[in-house]
């Protein structure tokens, strides 16, 4: 006789199956595994009815007049965040979208004089307005000191994709982990 946790990881594994049977992978929409395979498997079956119901029914409003109103999104902004990257996944679009790939590497600022990282600066700075991406950057800062923190920041990670009319904001300004915000050095955090 198999032992619980066993039978538990098994049934996690068939209900994996039929989420992703039409090309959606569970690893997308919730990228950190479970720890405990019972809370893996409430999370699978409630991921599972939404699959389903969205499915049948891929209309936002029906499905909210039906109960389903809170998209199983992990680290959500918002019901719009989070229906956005729902839909996204159902459809088999990214989740996420990355700056290089998307615009291109930024230049090196010391390869730049003044007015161009000034330049720079503004143009990057539009680039990401246009996926809903404010920059939050300290007016004591120099330009240079800026863009040097702005380049770190979106070469690291990739964002997600926003609902019109939500933003997200990203740090281009040097702070230290135990000083937030204020800084005494000028390394990008």
């Amino acid at each position: 006789m198999k032992d619980q946790g066993e039978s538990l990881r098994l049934q996690n594994r068939r209900i994996r199956a039929l989420i992703e049977a039409h090309g959606r992978r569970v690893q997308d929409f919730w990228p950190q595994a479970q720890e405990s395979p019972t809370l893996e498997n409430a999370r699978l079956h409630d991921l599972l009815a939404w699959v389903r119901a969205y499915a049948a029914t891929p209309d936002r409003k029906q499905l909210e007049q039906q109960g389903f109103r809170y998209p199983p999104v992990d680290d959500g902004f918002d019901a719009d965040s989070d229906w956005l990257q729902f839909e996204r996944w159902m459809a088999g679009q990214p989740l996420l979208w990355d700056y290089v790939a998307s615009f291109g590497p930024m230049v090196p600022d010391e390869t730049l004089d003044d007015a161009t990282v000034v330049q720079e600066l503004e143009r990057v700075t539009q680039l990401l307005a246009t996926r809903g991406v404010v920059v939050e950057a300290d007016e004591d800062s120099s330009a240079r000191v800026t863009y040097r923190c702005l380049k770190q920041a979106v070469e690291q990670e990739p964002f997600e994709f926003m609902p019109e009319g939500t933003f997200l904001h990203v740090i281009a300004y040097p702070y230290t982990e135990e000083d937030l915000p204020w800084f005494a050095d000028e390394e990008c955090g």
